[in-house]
């Protein structure tokens, strides 16, 4: 059958990624609405905040991509196996941009990517005082093994850019377990305004009425 098919121009593909697909047709008109939203708020002087979450990194000597200046014959010598650590595990940094202060937070966490932990780093901000600020941090990591938390956290804090954006940053020893689930009763209790436009993608959560 193989030669059959061979024969009449047939092999064996993968799949290639070439469909886009359909855009939702307010989606420019959804980032619009953000932007005014942004200038509102900060115009009244509120906080507003940009979040984002990078993907786990392992901690140990392993090859890391990108370049670093090292002496001629003596590369940083890596594990062969990315098989992780089972003390040191893996990090999940997860960043809370400040826009109109042009500051950063980032919270360096060890155990789930949960929506705990998010919480958690947006509440680390608040008491401390989106992607464009993710990917300045891990310009400091390119070439280096992440050998440790402190290599890993020491870098973003001292990450700092020519358009003046500073970033602090702290290791999250907490836990954050997965599988905890939202009963509809407490969902069906919290105070949710929605908004006009695309009230299922814009809302504000109010305290709640008690």
């Amino acid at each position: 059958m193989a030669q059959l098919l061979n024969a009449d121009g047939y092999s064996l593909r993968g799949n290639r990624k070439t469909l886009e697909g359909t855009e939702h047709p307010d989606r420019n008109t959804q980032f619009e609405y953000i932007n005014a939203k942004v200038k509102r708020f900060q115009q009244r002087g509120q906080p507003v905040i940009s979040v984002d979450t990078k993907k786990k990194e392992l901690v140990g000597p392993y090859k890391n991509n990108g370049r670093e200046w090292q002496r001629k014959g003596e590369p940083e010598r890596v594990d062969v196996h990315d098989f992780p650590d089972p003390e040191l595990g893996k990090v999940i940094p997860y960043g809370v941009f400040d826009m109109s202060r042009n500051e950063g937070w980032v919270s360096v966490g060890i155990e789930h990517d949960t929506a705990a932990f998010a919480v958690q780093a947006m509440g680390r901000w608040w008491n401390k005082i989106e992607h464009r600020m993710i990917c300045h941090n891990t310009q400091n990591w390119r070439g280096r093994p992440l050998v440790s938390h402190e290599v890993i956290v020491n870098p973003i804090a001292n990450t700092t850019t020519q358009a003046g954006l500073k970033i602090r940053a702290e290791l999250d020893r907490g836990k954050y377990p997965t599988g905890i689930k939202i009963t509809d009763a407490e969902l069906a209790s919290l105070n949710l305004k929605l908004d006009k436009f695309h009230g299922d993608w814009n809302h504000a959560v109010l305290p709640t009425q008690k």
